[in-house]
């Protein structure tokens, strides 16, 4: 028998431009996917509900560099971001 596939996704603005993100629902979880929420990468309080598009996202890695590793101080978090960054799983 074939599982029922979950509609549950979340339709949220980035905060730092006009785009709209769709975060889709992990039923193994049972969370929403984090990739794009700012809180889960700079463990800040200020930043929660705040979520940040893909673009701007990759925009950050790159283009500011030095904000980068001052917002993100946890190293394991860098790591995976790192990682979605190489395995194109953020584009």
């Amino acid at each position: 028998m074939r599982k029922k596939k979950t509609d549950r996704q979340l339709i949220k603005k980035c905060f730092q431009c006009p785009k709209e993100i769709i975060v889709k629902y992990n039923p193994g979880t049972n969370e929403y996917i984090k990739k794009n929420d700012w809180y889960y990468w700079t463990e800040k309080e200020k930043n929660q509900d705040k979520y940040i598009c893909n673009a701007c996202l990759l925009d950050f890695y790159y283009e500011k560099p030095k904000e980068y590793l001052k917002l993100v101080e946890n190293k394991r978090k860098r790591r995976i971001l790192t990682s979605y960054v190489y395995d194109k799983t953020i584009s």
